[in-house]
């Protein structure tokens, strides 16, 4: 295998001569389904080949990601900046990524954002909306997609306080 081809599960999995699904376990941390020694040669060859997850492949398995849209109304202002640096700090000690999209005061932005957030594999979203339509928001809930409003309410929604 060149430094340039990426390593996949299957490839750790035939180095340690280990089944896919013993790989899987060990980077799900489930040790307690193999034993010592077989954690610590898929360990190692992790190590020496310097294997990096394929995070989009877990993704579609798992049908969720580890990252959630913080969709701010304006980033230039104070608040909007502060807000998400602590938001990003809350997030990664849970183990989840915040991306910033910024709506630049703008609705149709707002919207497409939304809509962008919709369509992917986005564990939750926190909003510091613009809109006023509470059907845009109750898209989302309807889904089962967690949502946090930021610094604003909307009339006729009712959530979760």
């Amino acid at each position: 295998m060149t430094n340039q081809q990426k390593l996949t599960i299957s490839d750790i999995a035939k180095l340690a001569n280990v089944s896919i699904a013993t790989v899987s376990r060990y980077l799900n941390g489930q040790l307690n389904q193999m034993s010592e020694a077989t954690a610590q040669k898929i360990k190692k060859i992790i190590t020496e080949t310097d294997y990096i997850r394929n995070s989009a492949a877990v993704q579609l398995a798992k049908k969720r990601s580890n990252l959630v849209a913080v969709v701010a109304s304006n980033i230039d202002e104070y608040f909007s900046s502060e807000y998400f640096k602590g938001i990003v700090s809350i997030l990664s000690a849970f183990g989840y990524i915040g991306v910033l999209l910024d709506s630049d005061s703008n609705l149709k932005t707002e919207k497409a954002h939304l809509e962008s957030v919709y369509n992917q594999n986005f564990a939750g979203i926190i909003l510091q909306p613009l809109t006023t339509d509470s059907a845009v928001i109750r898209k989302f809930l309807n889904h089962n997609m967690p949502i946090v409003l930021i610094d604003r309410e909307i009339a006729d929604l009712e959530m979760a306080r």
